[in-house]
């Protein structure tokens, strides 16, 4: 009796407080509340100390906007859970700030971005926090974000998947990030996303899932110092599990173990919910007297009875209680006063209050209140679903929109390296057409030149043989001041597409296709560059029988022809192995080619870190002999004879750059100083050994 009046008085006493209703209390059935307010805890946010000050009146003239904005949005973190309304209207003047083109730091703008998804939430407004998070999703980018916010931020994006019924995104990035989270040794964040995933799995009613994933959390404790109260909500979320799977003894172990946290830690405002948990435990096992003992003590909890989540609890047991007792008229005004404290908004507890109240009239046998009961749930059952499914759509909505502006962006960019490379592609086709049009005006006029010049000339040796010859000699003159002119022509506009091409591809911007085409245009580069040198050394053979003897010292000629072919091939080391230190006495200018010909050959066609470079000399029967081995790809003794061939090659072009005319254009002047070149021995992978002889012109 004394506990029946005690409840009485108290159902009498909150008929007349004041309403107060804070939207984080404990639900088992409301979704989205439940949820968030499990966040709000992981992420360490507590109610907050009262703060004298929350705006303003006025600024000084010195405050920068900056500052004002930065105020702005401290008071609105300040009065995040305490008044919705002055906090909102904090972040409108934020807004305000921003919108006159006032600009913050991104870790600024990130902590304003964060505001606005908890003032969503406190709306319980999903969608809004979404549009939020799709509209900023950029600023993680930003180097000027902290490693924390951006996880917050990630965090808050996923549970506002699961909070709008993307469960299969959600889940998704649940496990994603608890990877990160193990791989980046951050174990509060495994914790968060873990507990998080077991909400998702028990909305899902994926019950054994949930319980292994709750577990899991706690399997932190011994390695990890969790905070209590997310200890206290673990083992809360467990007793609901094992009370739906009937496992009422490991429900009352866990009831217990969070009331000990709760306790020592002094984290009233979850006793509630336990006691309540712990009471309707009591009642499954038939324990009326302990379920009344519990109830009792609802009073000494330490917390304030103006407290809507005090209140709840406290309603809910004595409601369970009353209809354990049978007393169904105390047990239906206990639902009833639970309907009048419960905000409109939390539309899931009202729905379980009138599916309860239903139930109790029809044990009482009143039918006509059962069936107003039952219409008033149905009707609030189709309005959840209408909301559910607006909410969906709309998100469906944004979604899409999003993802389609990201693409937007995506196909932007390509356009517009598409765009540069057909310019730049374009570029460098006019370049070359004007390059080779400019050899064949070159070519035209260097035709008509000589026609003009060879006619005048058979003109003239009628009269006199003399007179021919002088005139066939300036004819060969001015020919091979034209062939200087037309290389040196040539070659500058072809050193400047060299030099730009090499430029462009460093050019990081540039993607691989246009590298692809500027790697070809320095290729086929130099390849002309090599061959218009080449054939320039060609044509100047025929006239190298004047070209006087000297002495040498062999050791110090070849020294110095190795050091001019090593300039080219910066990245090779050559290693020249010739100790003879012999006078010779010949033609050094037409050696020099002849040998420096056979010394690059042997350095571009080697696959070696080291090239090895031996050589040897013998005087013979009055011929000098040389012998010069490497240790380079080598040759098939089948091309032995071909590769003296003008423009004869063996190899990819792509893989060695060269016009194909080096040992062509030794062999030649081998041949005008009386000698001859072979190859002596050579195969695939064994290197190549080159015989030179030639007559020795020292007098005996």
């Amino acid at each position: 009796m004394a506990i029946d009046s005690y409840l009485e008085a108290i159902l009498l006493l909150f008929h007349i407080i004041n309403e107060n209703i804070c939207i984080f209390s404990y639900m088992k059935v409301g979704l989205i509340q439940f949820l968030f307010f499990i966040i709000l805890l992981n992420a360490g946010k507590t109610c907050l100390a009262q703060s004298s000050v929350l705006f303003h009146e006025s600024f000084s003239e010195s405050t920068s906007e900056e500052d004002k904005f930065e105020i702005y949005l401290d008071s609105s973190v300040e009065y995040r859970y305490r008044d919705v309304e002055l906090s909102s209207q904090s972040l409108l003047e934020c807004a305000r700030i921003l919108k006159q083109g006032t600009t913050v730091n991104d870790s600024v703008y990130l902590k304003y971005v964060l505001a606005q998804i908890y003032l969503s939430y406190t709306r319980l407004d999903a969608l809004s926090a979404y549009e939020v998070i799709a509209q900023n999703e950029n600023i993680l980018e930003s180097e000027d974000v902290g490693s924390y916010q951006v996880n917050l931020f990630k965090y808050l994006k996923n549970f506002t998947l699961m909070s709008l019924g993307d469960f299969e995104a959600a889940q998704k990035a649940f496990y994603e990030d608890i990877e990160i989270g193990k791989e980046d040794k951050d174990t509060m964040r495994v914790i968060n996303n873990l507990y998080s995933l077991a909400q998702l799995f028990a909305v899902s009613e994926e019950t054994d899932a949930s319980i292994r994933a709750y577990n899991e959390v706690l399997s932190y404790v011994d390695v990890f110092e969790i905070p209590e109260s997310t200890l206290a909500y673990t083992h809360l979320e467990l007793v609901g599990m094992y009370i739906s799977t009937k496992e009422n003894e490991k429900a009352l172990v866990h009831v217990n173990e969070a009331l000990d946290i709760a306790l020592n830690n002094k984290l009233d405002f979850i006793l509630p919910n336990l006691y309540k948990e712990k009471g309707k435990l009591f009642l499954l096992s038939n324990k009326l007297d302990s379920a009344l003992y519990v109830l009792s003590e609802f009073p000494f909890l330490g917390v304030s009875i103006e407290e809507n989540n005090y209140k709840e609890n406290l309603v809910s047991l004595q409601a369970e209680v009353f209809k354990y007792q049978k007393k169904y008229a105390k047990a239906l005004a206990s639902y009833e006063f639970m309907m009048t404290i419960i905000d409109s908004s939390r539309s899931d507890v009202l729905l379980d209050l009138y599916k309860s109240a239903y139930e109790i009239e029809l044990l009482r046998n009143n039918h006509e209140s059962a069936n107003t009961l039952l219409l008033d749930y149905n009707s609030l059952k189709n309005k959840i679903d209408n909301d559910e499914k607006r909410q969906k759509t709309a998100y469906l909505k944004v979604k899409y929109e999003t993802e389609q502006k990201e693409l937007d962006n995506i196909n932007l960019t390509a356009q517009l390296y598409k765009n540069q490379a057909e310019r730049n592609f374009l570029f460098g086709s006019l370049g070359i057409a004007a390059l080779f049009l400019f050899g064949l005006i070159a070519a035209f006029f260097q035709k008509a030149r000589y026609s003009k010049q060879l006619e005048r000339t058979v003109q003239k040796r009628t009269e006199n043989l003399q007179q021919a010859n002088t005139q066939l000699n300036k004819s060969n003159e001015e020919l091979d001041e034209l062939n200087r002119i037309l290389a040196h022509d040539l070659k500058e506009p072809l050193r400047n597409v060299l030099n730009f091409s090499e430029l462009a591809v460093r050019e990081e911007s540039l993607n691989n296709k246009i590298n692809e085409y500027l790697d070809i245009v320095m290729k086929s580069g130099k390849q002309l560059n090599h061959l218009i040198d080449d054939v320039s050394l060609l044509r100047e053979s025929n006239f190298v029988e004047s070209i006087d003897n000297e002495n040498f010292e062999l050791k110090v000629f070849f020294t110095e022809i190795v050091k001019a072919v090593a300039q080219k091939y910066d990245k090779k080391k050559i290693i020249l192995n010739c100790d003879d230190k012999s006078i010779l006495y010949g033609p050094k200018q037409i050696l020099e080619q002849i040998f420096h010909n056979l010394v690059d050959n042997a350095t571009k066609f080697n696959e070696n870190d080291e090239i090895k470079i031996d050589i040897k000399y013998e005087l013979n029967n009055n011929q000098n002999s040389f012998q010069i081995k490497d240790n380079g790809i080598g040759i098939e003794e089948k091309y032995h004879d071909q590769v003296f061939g003008m423009f004869k090659r063996l190899n990819n072009r792509n893989a060695y750059i060269g016009s194909g005319l080096g040992l062509s254009i030794a062999k030649r002047l081998v041949n005008i100083l009386g000698g001859q070149i072979f190859i002596q021995s050579s195969a695939l992978d064994e290197g190549t050994c080159i015989i030179v002889n030639y007559p020795n012109k020292r007098d005996n």
